[in-house]
């Protein structure tokens, strides 16, 4: 089967992130763009942020994980450095301190 580039723009900051979520589940952004090109032939509309109740219970111990890893970042806000290091050091360097 022939196969092609797909280009696509997104933050700097969530690519990292999202790459490196791909990596700890043993994925590549290949197998993503792939998997969400067979969901939309499958349903015909985009994956849902809303899950069902099975879907909530098998993904409960990643959620928690990713809770306790991580925190919140804010994707639609125009103020992400393109230095997304920078971006986590701060909001580690928040989260210690406000555990004082």
């Amino acid at each position: 089967m022939k196969s092609s580039v797909v280009n696509a723009r997104v933050p700097l900051a969530k690519k990292e992130a999202a790459n490196n979520v791909l990596e700890a589940i043993g994925s590549t952004p290949s197998e993503l763009i792939n998997s969400a090109y067979d969901y939309l032939l499958k349903f015909g509309k985009l994956p849902s942020t809303e899950e069902g109740e099975s879907d909530r219970g098998q993904k409960q111990g990643f959620t928690d994980f990713l809770a306790q890893t991580s925190f919140a970042v804010d994707w639609r806000s125009a103020d992400i450095p393109h230095d997304y290091k920078d971006y986590i050091r701060n909001g580690k360097i928040r989260d210690y301190e406000s555990l004082a």
